[in-house]
């Protein structure tokens, strides 16, 4: 399980899903409506909606959550800001 901040476009979480793929899944957040969209389209069009959820989420702030995920990807300004509130959600052995 991979949780992602920051889809954008989705071009990263596509590479993602197909890493993750058929066991894994990424859980992809965005704070703007057009990034999810577009994000959501690119997945769908991909292929992988199957091993990527796409979701309006502020990582800094709001309680997702997760647990036991094997690693979180920060793809956002300001990464640091989010650090205290999302290695709640790694197991021990993630990263």
């Amino acid at each position: 399980v991979v949780v992602e901040a920051g889809c954008g476009s989705g071009a990263l979480t596509c590479i993602l899903g197909n890493y993750v793929r058929p066991e894994g899944h990424i859980f992809s957040y965005d704070i703007r409506e057009k990034s999810l969209k577009k994000a959501k389209n690119n997945v769908l069009k991909a292929g992988l909606s199957d091993f990527v959820s796409i979701q309006y989420g502020d990582i800094t702030i709001d309680d997702l959550g997760h647990e036991n995920v094997d690693s979180i990807v920060l793809d956002m300004p300001q990464p640091w800001m989010a650090i205290e509130k999302v290695k709640q959600y790694l197991k021990l052995s993630g990263n």
